[in-house]
């Protein structure tokens, strides 16, 4: 199927050789054509799932790595002074110095992706919360609606408080510097 699209072999083993970092191989690709046709349901599904992982990612990431950046200069080289390494520096100081500005991501992120799951549920999914809203909102039944909506709205706050509770957890014995 893609074959075609190169001009020579080269090309193409190239594309096979990198077809693991691109995330779309021809197997993926046939995966979604079904006599031809592209099999929809499984491409939605998929858009879902990335939908659900990006919206999952940055927030996590960004506050990882703020938090990584804030660790005082100070503690930085007191441990270099007593002949810590790279990697004791990172895993002893950066790693618990950082871990507040990462439950934080975690906490915006896991509310984050019950939106994503729903707004990808709402472009193609047949079950579902998404779904049932998209469905509901087409017959006009607004109290059907507002009550998924409520429901993924309580699921958010239950994963958040979820979440807070393990920082609490983690962070029970933490003093303030």
């Amino acid at each position: 199927m893609i074959s075609t699209l190169f001009s020579n072999r080269s090309a193409y083993r190239d594309y096979l050789k990198h077809q693991d970092q691109l995330g779309f191989s021809d197997k993926t690709f046939r995966n979604l054509l079904n006599n031809g046709k592209i099999n929809w349901q499984k491409f939605l599904v998929l858009l879902c799932r990335r939908i659900i992982v990006l919206t999952a990612v940055f927030p996590i990431v960004i506050s990882t790595f703020d938090g990584l950046k804030t660790v005082d200069p100070a503690y930085l080289n007191l441990f270099r002074s007593m002949g810590a390494g790279r990697w004791d520096t990172f895993r002893k100081l950066s790693v618990p110095m950082a871990l507040p500005q990462f439950l934080s991501g975690l906490k915006l992120s896991v509310v984050y992706c019950v939106s994503g799951a729903a707004i990808g549920e709402w472009l193609g999914a047949t079950a579902g919360l998404g779904f049932f809203t998209r469905r509901m909102s087409g017959y006009l039944q607004s109290g059907a609606v507002f009550s998924a909506v409520f429901l993924l709205a309580a699921l958010g706050m239950g994963l958040f408080l979820l979440i807070y509770g393990m920082e609490k957890g983690l962070l029970k014995n933490r003093t303030k510097i």
